[in-house]
């Protein structure tokens, strides 16, 4: 195999290596527009079915809409906005992987090393496609797992409901923290503040 035809490695092997650095992140599968004005009176019950004991949510999301302006009740048929939550799931990544990481990561690899070919020549095409399998298959099944190991995540899902909108708005959060040496709960409570910001965001 040519140099032309390692490069794809070389760049991917770099992209591994800065894997290595802690990753924190916290997205949405959709986004959400509200009707209801700022200043609404809400109930918020946000409940927690994950691995981790505590997870203080809750008083979080709820201070952040009360800086806001909102007026929060504990009485839901008061409420002008109705927030329910559950923490459906956090903790390692690898506990709650689905096993489809390893076809993913070939098919991306082998279309990193089709793609890295460009300007090469058609006589490393194979050579480079090739590479671009033979990293994949790594990135699927040994380097994810790897990362998996020391990955949290925490999985939130939501449900917002408006006085006088007959359609109640979902939406799911995806938090992932890739740090080495931390417990749950050191992991919960790096995460749970931007967790909560991104939420009341909506607001």
């Amino acid at each position: 195999m040519s140099k032309k035809a390692l490069f794809p490695i070389f760049l991917l092997f770099i992209f591994v290596i800065g894997c290595a650095r802690n990753v924190y992140d916290v997205r949405a599968d959709r986004s959400i527009f509200l009707r209801t004005p700022r200043g609404a009176t809400v109930y918020v019950d946000i409940r927690n079915t994950g691995l981790a004991q505590e997870f203080p949510l809750e008083p979080k999301v709820i201070s952040i809409l009360q800086g806001k302006g909102y007026k929060i009740t504990t009485d839901a048929k008061e409420a002008e906005i109705v927030f329910r939550s559950n923490i459906r799931y956090s903790g390692l990544a690898k506990d709650a992987n689905t096993g489809t990481g390893a076809v993913g990561g070939v098919a991306v690899g082998g279309l990193a090393g089709i793609g890295a070919t460009q300007g090469i020549g058609s006589s490393n095409y194979m050579a480079g496609a090739a590479a671009g399998m033979v990293v994949g298959a790594l990135i699927g099944y040994g380097i994810e797992e790897a990362i998996a190991k020391s990955t949290f995540i925490s999985i939130v899902d939501i449900l917002i409901e408006e006085k006088g909108n007959p359609f109640p708005h979902t939406a799911s959060y995806l938090a992932t923290l890739r740090e080495h040496g931390l417990s749950m709960q050191e992991a919960v409570g790096k995460m749970v503040d931007q967790i909560a910001i991104q939420i009341a965001n909506i607001f």
